[in-house]
């Protein structure tokens, strides 16, 4: 009787542990309306060989929602229409993206082999000091000030190398962990 007790109690233990390490991400906007939406978590740093890969359809409102069980972070990736966004995701936390305006995909584009959707970052409600709100600052100033090398090299100006991670480092200061060979930021 004690054995088979002492047993119940570890078992609801951990589905409750277990249970509190369920990563929820939800996402709502009327433009979406019945559109599914993929997950996807990387399985292979080269390939495209997905470790996991769920769809859904939003409902009637544009509203979808994913829970999965994370053992560590992962880079998650939502597909729809043309876009592919990505956030960073960390077990027991919940998050509500913001999607860009939709847009499906052409039957061309569709069956074309150089068709690539749209990569962007996604925004996420909440602490601004969350790491995907610094992902998606990053992103989008680094495509910004990407687009404008690109476009003074078209019109024949040859911008100095290294102006744009000159431009970048002023923007997000890094500074060495003390035993670390990674970069952390400091602000």
């Amino acid at each position: 009787m004690r054995l088979n007790l002492f047993s119940l109690l570890v078992a609801a233990c951990a589905w409750g542990t277990a249970q509190g390490q369920y990563t929820v991400i939800t996402g709502a906007d009327p433009r979406y309306r019945e559109v599914p939406v993929t997950l996807t978590l990387p399985g292979h740093p080269f390939m495209d060989l997905p470790a996991l890969e769920e769809s859904v359809s939003c409902d009637s409102t544009g509203a979808f929602r994913f829970e999965l069980g994370l053992e560590r972070g992962a880079m998650v990736r939502l597909k729809t229409g043309i876009y592919d966004g990505g956030l960073y995701a960390v077990p027991g936390q919940e998050y509500r993206v913001q999607l860009p305006p939709f847009r499906e995909a052409t039957t061309g584009e569709r069956v074309s082999p150089y068709f690539e959707p749209l990569k962007v970052p996604l925004r996420v409600a909440g602490d601004p000091g969350d790491v995907n709100h610094r992902i998606f600052r990053f992103d989008s100033l680094f495509r910004s000030f990407n687009e404008q090398v690109i476009l003074a090299r078209r019109r024949g100006w040859v911008p100095p190398v290294d102006s744009l991670s000159e431009i970048m480092l002023q923007q997000f200061p890094f500074h060495r962990a003390p035993g670390s060979v990674i970069t952390q930021p400091t602000g």
